[in-house]
């Protein structure tokens, strides 16, 4: 938020937490600011349902693949969220140009969920775009990516938030 917009929210943000008698959060950042007007702060982690998909999820593989990924095979960075203003599109040209400029030879980046805005024009055809899906199927496209992207720009809302891909 900027200007009157900015000062209305931070004016009804200051309201709510003086009649509160205790604030929660998902987010450190969140909950230091708070915590300077409100002693009674609680982290309330955010996360992602637990499914029997989660239980088969073979972890050992996923964290071992970063010393055996070859370069001339199929490589998936995957990203599964909200694909809105927060969301660094110069971040993922970059890491784009980088695989290319490394010799990765097949590869591509898979973001899906709501988009929430403009896409950009000039989008490569190894970025692709796939629309959001149920909760109970996101193991199983996390199964596919062999790296998690959380492509945010850094500023103070994204640092306001926890988002679900830490976990």
């Amino acid at each position: 938020y900027e200007g009157a917009s900015r000062r209305w929210v931070s004016e009804c943000d200051e309201a709510i937490l003086e009649a509160a008698q205790a604030a929660m959060g998902s987010s450190h950042h969140l909950l230091e600011r708070y915590r300077e007007r409100k002693s009674a702060c609680f982290l309330v982690p955010n996360g992602l349902a637990m499914s029997p998909r989660y239980e088969a999820f073979n972890w050992g593989v996923l964290r071992s693949q970063g010393a055996t990924i070859n370069k001339s095979k199929d490589l998936v960075l995957g990203y599964i969220g909200a694909i809105a203003p927060w969301f660094d599109w110069s971040l993922v040209h970059r890491l784009r140009q980088q695989l290319v400029d490394e010799g990765f030879k097949r590869f591509k980046i898979v973001l899906i969920g709501p988009v929430h805005g403009d896409l950009p024009g000039d989008l490569p055809l190894d970025v692709e775009i796939k629309p959001a899906m149920p909760q109970e199927l996101i193991w199983d496209a996390l199964a596919t990516f062999d790296i998690g992207l959380i492509p945010f720009k850094i500023n103070e809302l994204t640092a306001s938030v926890d988002p679900v891909k830490y976990y």
